[in-house]
């Protein structure tokens, strides 16, 4: 078991065999962009213990939202607003971030289409074609 003294290749280690180690590590490892998105990879919730610099550095946020859009929910304001990462959430994950509860499709596209308001038109379109493409495949 790691705790915030284990080193950075104790935690390495650790977050390989299960993701959800990251939040006994340190902050200074939870800030350590290799281990974080490490740790993504085994426990796709594990970004949530992640530092708030890596949840606000637009970078690692969208390397984390092409595997798992619905780790969209722990990134900065900013960048939860932020159009090219909203879309690759969105293309990734079938809007999982919006599907959380038992909605009607109509729900469905008045939430894809509410969020996406704030958007320029190519981009609106872009988001709702693909969750239209989505829609059809699940």
């Amino acid at each position: 078991m790691i705790n915030e003294n284990s080193t950075k290749e104790e935690v390495m280690e650790a977050v390989k065999q299960n993701g959800s180690a990251l939040q006994y590590a340190s902050e200074e490892l939870r800030n350590d962009r290799e281990v974080v998105l490490e740790a993504v990879k085994t426990d796709n919730y594990a970004f949530e213990d992640a530092s708030d610099a890596l949840k606000a550095d637009r970078e690692v946020v969208l390397e984390v939202v092409r595997k798992h859009g619905h780790a969209l929910q722990w990134a900065s304001n900013e960048l939860k607003n932020d159009p090219e990462v909203v879309l690759e959430a969105v293309k990734q994950d079938r809007i999982r971030f919006i599907r959380y509860g038992d909605y009607s499709e109509e729900m469905q596209l008045n939430m894809v289409s509410s969020y996406v308001d704030k958007f320029s038109n190519k981009l609106k379109f872009e988001l709702l074609e693909s969750w239209v493409i989505n829609k059809t495949l699940t």
